[in-house]
């Protein structure tokens, strides 16, 4: 595209936000759930393992590539 634009924000994170970027593969797998699913992922205390185990129970109902990757400030 010819008319692409990119606007850089700058945002002020603190300890213990998450962020959880997701394909439309990912979302689409799960729509009744997704929004309830990430808050309660975006809460979880261990977020390696629940991220893995729900990313595994999304695969099971995809039907397009997905991508997802979810990060904590810690430090």
């Amino acid at each position: 595209m010819d008319t692409v634009k990119i606007r850089v924000q700058k945002v002020e994170y603190e300890l213990g936000d998450t962020i959880i970027l997701a394909s439309d593969g990912f979302y689409e797998a799960r729509k009744s759930s997704f929004e309830s699913d990430l808050i309660a992922l975006s809460e979880s205390a261990n977020l390696k393992n629940d991220f893995d185990e729900l990313f595994t129970k999304y695969e099971l109902s995809a039907r397009d590539d997905m991508t997802a990757i979810a990060f904590r400030y810690s430090q």
